[in-house]
């Protein structure tokens, strides 16, 4: 489920050609330069109209947070929502 949440996200990002980092920057209300989960259900359901269950938000915070730290900061986002991931798995679906 992570996975096709995830790929729909990706496929916006593309499909759109938004750039990540203005992307993150305008996820990041606190301006703090981190994610948390509260803001990035919000970007996704603002820009995407992507509507995640709790579940799935939970799975891809911990995704996106590589260093467990509770925050997702930019290097971690954009490793994460990358295009070379996105053409890779979107064979498989």
């Amino acid at each position: 489920m992570l996975e096709f949440a995830l790929l729909k996200i990706i496929n916006k990002v593309a499909s759109r050609g938004i750039n990540i980092k203005s992307l993150f920057n305008s996820w990041d209300k606190d301006g703090n330069s981190h994610l948390d989960a509260e803001e990035i259900i919000h970007g996704i359901e603002k820009d995407f109209s992507i509507s995640l269950k709790r579940e799935e938000t939970i799975s891809l915070c911990k995704y996106l947070d590589k260093n467990n730290d509770g925050r997702i900061d930019f290097d971690e986002f954009k490793t994460k929502i990358n295009l070379e991931d996105y053409r890779e798995k979107s064979f498989i679906y």
